[in-house]
């Protein structure tokens, strides 16, 4: 996962700052929490890995930076070969 953080004023990066990043799954429970610090550029960063047994359905993938809240939906499925 990565986070771009910009100034709403200038629109320019908002580096040095911490970002904490989270995953809820299907069912609301939260399955993963990173804090990380963006980079001179804004960039934030983190990895998260699925495990063996996963709730399938919408998760939520989610970075926070001061009262900033961003988030984004994704559906976590079976590969099923075409």
């Amino acid at each position: 996962m990565r986070a771009l953080s910009l100034r709403a004023a200038d629109l320019k990066p908002e580096g040095n700052q911490p970002i904490l990043f989270e995953v809820m799954d299907s069912k609301g429970n939260k399955v993963f929490k990173h804090k990380a610090q963006s980079d001179e550029f804004g960039v934030g960063s983190a990895s998260f890995q699925l495990a063996s047994e996963v709730n399938l359905g919408p998760y939520i993938v989610r970075a926070i930076l001061g009262e900033t809240t961003s988030e984004k939906q994704v559906t976590v499925d079976r590969y099923v070969l075409p």
